[in-house]
């Protein structure tokens, strides 16, 4: 293209040469020859040369420079556009940031790295009372009095404060409580100032204190409380054991008299004391196991024995309801290594609940030793089974909780505290073993007991040789 214009310029002015020779020929009416010609076409040539150079060359130059300060002055305004809508744009983001950061109940606070407060938000006014133009430009320590800033700056390059609390006396000179948090940013793997968040916490700090006074109390109220029922069981066990001894003599005159009427009553007045001793016991027995008091005394003993006593203990309640009682005990059962006292309770509240909750039916007693092969331990099982009302099956989950019973609206027929089955849960666990039930309401229940024939020895529990 460079060249094209060139040429052009040239055979311009060599045909206006040619021209100016032409009309000097008709002017004349003498035509040059071919020298003359040939200097014509020379000096075109020449001349068309040297008005590219002079002026067609320039002026492309000029324009082409134009063009290009064109196309950068375009540039150029479009990037201060794009700089003028960035600078709004984070001059509108500034804004809700500040906004949003005066909104926060807490501090919220930038330190450069001497510790020169560089932002703080309008909560130091609410909590310390220093306004935030007051604060900048000082150093953090002119506010906050007995901070340790060399625990502070041990605590940042080990990364960052955490839940640092000191005590600060605010502008209506009450002593508030702080916690102080913060980090380090960073920028090109350097530090390069601290954020941070200053929290009130004065009113976490009373609702603690109220709680752990209440805790406090509520444990010395609960103290006094399972010395209270302590004292008032062991007081009411003494007349207990002496009215069910009369009654059981009482009973027996009775028989031998022929007066059968005296000795129903006598039945009657029995089973009465013996339902209130079960309470008594249920109540102190978990009254123990809540304050961590239980212990229990390891000792052999003949497990028929045991057995026959929780027969004749239990024998009024079963038969007061027309129950049939059936026990189904190998005359081979043998010894178990346990708490006999820890044994026999729960086997009483088994069948006492079997006794309560069934009328005009039958309930089995049955013992059963499983011999373990090899270096399995042998269990003793325990299971008693009745055809009473059975226990419906939103009630399993709960069944063994303190203070629960098979429904509410049973309350009153059949009485009882909802104990025993949690006392003898807990049994069951502290020797090794477990409790275990299956029930269909209308149709019965049966409660295994599964203890180790050998009770292992642990915490609270003592051998008897």
């Amino acid at each position: 293209m460079h060249r094209l214009n060139l040429w052009r310029t040239c055979l311009v002015t060599v045909l206006f040469s040619l021209g100016v020779v032409l009309l000097s020929a008709l002017a004349g009416g003498v035509l040059q020859g071919w020298p003359g010609i040939v200097v014509a076409v020379v000096a075109g040539a020449g001349a068309g040369y040297f008005l590219w150079r002079t002026l067609v060359l320039p002026a492309r130059e000029a324009e082409r420079e134009t063009a290009v300060l064109t196309t950068r002055l375009a540039r150029s305004q479009a990037e201060v556009a794009n700089q003028a809508r960035t600078a709004v744009a984070l001059r509108q983001q500034t804004e809700h940031l500040r906004s949003l950061f005066d909104l926060a109940s807490d501090i919220i606070y930038v330190l450069d790295m001497e510790g020169t407060v560089v932002f703080v938000n309008q909560a130091v006014e609410e909590i310390m009372g220093y306004r935030p133009e007051d604060v900048l430009g000082k150093h953090f320590l002119v506010f906050t009095g007995g901070i340790d800033e060399e625990t502070l700056w041990d605590q940042l390059n080990q990364g960052g404060i955490s839940r640092y609390e000191f005590t600060f006396e605010n502008h209506q000179g009450q002593h508030i409580i702080l916690e102080l948090n913060g980090h380090f940013m960073i920028e090109g793997d350097q530090p390069v100032a601290i954020l941070g968040i200053v929290r009130d916490i004065s009113k976490r700090k009373r609702e603690q204190t109220e709680l752990r006074l209440a805790k406090e109390a509520a444990e010395k109220a609960a103290e006094a409380r399972t010395v209270f029922l302590a004292n008032m069981g062991h007081e009411l066990r003494t007349p207990l054991s002496v009215i069910i001894g009369y009654a059981d003599i009482m009973g027996q005159d009775a028989l031998s008299s022929g007066q059968d009427e005296y000795w129903v009553l006598a039945q009657k007045i029995k089973q009465a004391a013996q339902q209130l001793r079960t309470i008594v016991n249920d109540v102190l027995e978990i009254t123990e196991i809540e304050t961590g008091q239980v212990s229990f005394l390891l000792e052999t003993f003949d497990i028929t024995a045991v057995i026959k006593r929780v027969v004749n203990s239990n024998r009024t309640a079963v038969e007061a309801n027309d129950n049939e009682l059936l026990i189904l005990v190998p005359p081979d059962i043998g010894f178990m290594f346990a708490d006999q006292d820890k044994v026999q309770r729960a086997l009483e509240n088994l069948l006492n609940n079997a006794a309560k909750f069934t009328h005009n039916g039958s309930i089995t007693l049955s013992v059963t030793r499983s011999t373990g092969g090899g270096q399995e331990p042998e269990w003793i099982v325990f299971q008693v089974a009745d055809t009473g009302i059975g226990i419906a099956p939103e009630q399993h989950e709960k069944i063994f909780h303190a203070f629960e019973q098979v429904d509410k609206s049973f309350t009153r027929g059949y009485g009882g505290t909802g104990l025993g089955l949690a006392i003898n849960q807990y049994i069951c666990r502290a020797m090794g073993g477990k409790i275990s039930f299956t029930s269909e309401a209308g149709h019965g229940s049966t409660f295994t007991m599964r203890l180790p024939a050998k009770v292992t020895a642990v915490d609270s529990m003592y051998v008897r040789a």
